[in-house]
């Protein structure tokens, strides 16, 4: 029986310590809990008996967030939301480092009726890495100009440690100029992984 007995205990020991490094790798912050917001000229609303941000669908529109960083290191970020296009939310960390975090569209016709349970987790894989130190820290959300709501932000602690960025991409990669004509460019800092790194704005 003691056999038995010290199995048992092992396998409590390891459930406990992965249940505990699951915990502390993902942080999840409800996006009705912002610290201040910037309106446009409607306002952002809560939906979903207040359980989400909606009508957060003009550019610059901001939602700013305080957040308690468990373990310094960089972090990738999801968002379970909900959005009629294809499009990108802006996050800007206090360190002045950006990145766009891209969100899937919903399917067709009225993509805002759609139960909060069937909306979307954007992919962990296309965020790019953002350093966090230990502690309370902040970031910002903001709209880049098309119609998203939002019920939460998942922050998980990614163990890539190559962050020195190699290479910059652009996109788009070539632009034609027309006179009273305006075109977005962004870009995007990589490290030989091809993976993205958010850089502070300069």
């Amino acid at each position: 029986m003691k056999p038995q007995i010290h199995t048992k205990s092992a396998l409590t020991l390891f459930f406990s310590f992965l249940l505990s490094f699951l915990l502390h790798a993902q942080i999840t912050i409800e996006a009705e809990n912002y610290s201040s917001v910037v309106n446009g000229n409607s306002e952002i609303v809560l939906e979903n008996s207040g359980a989400s941000i909606g009508y957060f669908d003009e550019k610059d529109e901001m939602l700013h967030y305080s957040v308690n960083i468990t373990e310094s290191g960089y972090y990738e970020m999801g968002l379970r939301s909900l959005a009629g296009v294809n499009n990108t939310v802006e996050c800007i960390t206090s360190t002045n480092a950006s990145g766009y975090i891209f969100i899937s569209a919903a399917s067709a016709g009225d993509w805002w009726l759609t139960p909060i349970g069937n909306w979307t987790t954007s992919s962990f894989t296309s965020s790019p890495l953002f350093f966090f130190e230990s502690g309370q820290q902040s970031f910002t959300l903001r709209n880049t100009g098309t119609g998203v709501n939002i019920d939460k932000i998942v922050l998980s602690k990614s163990t890539i440690t190559n962050t020195t960025i190699s290479s910059i991409i652009v996109n788009p990669e070539k632009v034609e100029l027309m006179p009273n004509k305006s075109v977005q460019i962004t870009a995007y800092g990589v490290n030989t992984d091809n993976k993205t790194i958010a850089a502070p704005i300069t």
